[in-house]
């Protein structure tokens, strides 16, 4: 597993050429970008949640064009498979000081066509600005053409956690993957 790590991490060297502007962040609003390598651009919507205080959120949603696909062409909402639930969405979780959980979409595998969703978090422990290790979950696009199960989807491939402790995980997105 070791082994598999450190090939996922060798290959993010050409993320850049998925989004050389942001390093693999996301601006607020509609960022029209080919999420599953077919040449169309699909969409993420980056939203701001504001609750009056320093713990502020961004809810991203994705967005699939496919004609094939029922429904209007790019009305195929892309679910987030976290265990055994299908998410309609990703957020972050930010305090003051510290974020415990932010993304990046990159391409980093020749084994998937599109890029892939990585979430980087950490838990809360004693509190915002508390150091723990960070978690890196990567998440590969699969489209279904079957039933029962949602059509476009992000799908866990790998996990990995830091061995060095962090309070930001943009830290240890810059730091760990180069990102």
């Amino acid at each position: 597993m070791r082994r598999y790590i450190q090939f996922v991490i060798f290959l993010l060297v050409p993320f850049q050429v998925a989004l050389p502007q942001t390093r693999g962040q996301i601006k607020n609003g509609i960022t029209h970008i080919d999420l599953d390598g077919d040449g169309v651009e699909d969409l993420v919507v980056k939203g701001y949640v504001e609750n009056v205080s320093p713990h502020s959120t961004d809810i991203y949603t994705f967005y699939i064009h496919k004609d094939s696909l029922p429904g209007s062409a790019i009305s195929n909402l892309v679910r987030i498979k976290q265990g055994s639930q299908f998410n309609y969405y990703v957020s972050t979780r930010r305090g003051a000081d510290c974020c415990l959980r932010d993304i990046r979409l990159a391409k980093i595998s020749k084994d998937f066509s599109g890029l892939q969703l990585i979430i980087a978090e950490r838990p809360l422990g004693w509190s915002y600005v508390a150091m723990e290790t960070v978690t890196f979950t990567f998440y590969k696009l699969t489209l279904y053409s079957d039933t029962g199960i949602p059509i476009c989807l992000f799908e866990e491939y790998a996990k990995t956690h830091t061995k060095k402790k962090y309070c930001d995980v943009n830290d240890a997105f810059q730091k760990e993957l180069g990102m």
